[in-house]
């Protein structure tokens, strides 16, 4: 996939060029040159699959040809245990919490179901205990 400047006097980079170059030399913002479509199949069979799955198949098209689809995957399943456990090894207290099927920011999405009362149980307790020591 190619990124165009929103302003459209800038270079055509790829995702890579894009990370490490920030705003287009114009002043713009880099977006993708065409936006990749989802059909309804593919829309419906997400609703089986686990959350990192179905992230790796949204972000796919914007990253590919950059990474390795492996490894991309292994980013995205793995972001958040990779963070807490550099966390841990730069010597921060840290509580690792999992809730297998939500995705970052889901409590604030679905606030008032079971698994975002569970989290906010979660975070509420975390804060407590570290506040405690």
């Amino acid at each position: 996939m190619k990124y165009v400047s929103t302003r459209g006097s800038a270079p055509v980079l790829t995702f890579d060029d894009v990370l490490l170059t920030g705003l287009a030399r114009d002043g713009g913002l880099y977006v993708p040159e065409s936006w990749p479509q989802l059909s309804a199949e593919q829309l419906r069979a997400f609703a089986s699959m686990p959350y990192a799955a179905v992230a790796v198949e949204v972000m796919w098209p914007f990253v590919e040809g950059t990474i390795e689809r492996d490894a991309f995957e292994s980013i995205v399943r793995d972001e958040g245990i990779d963070y807490a456990r550099r966390l841990t090894q730069a010597g921060v207290p840290t509580e690792l919490h999992l809730s297998p099927g939500t995705f970052h920011g889901s409590s604030g999405v679905f606030p008032q179901t079971a698994i975002s009362n569970r989290i906010h149980a979660d975070y509420t307790a975390a804060i407590r205990r570290a506040l405690d020591s």
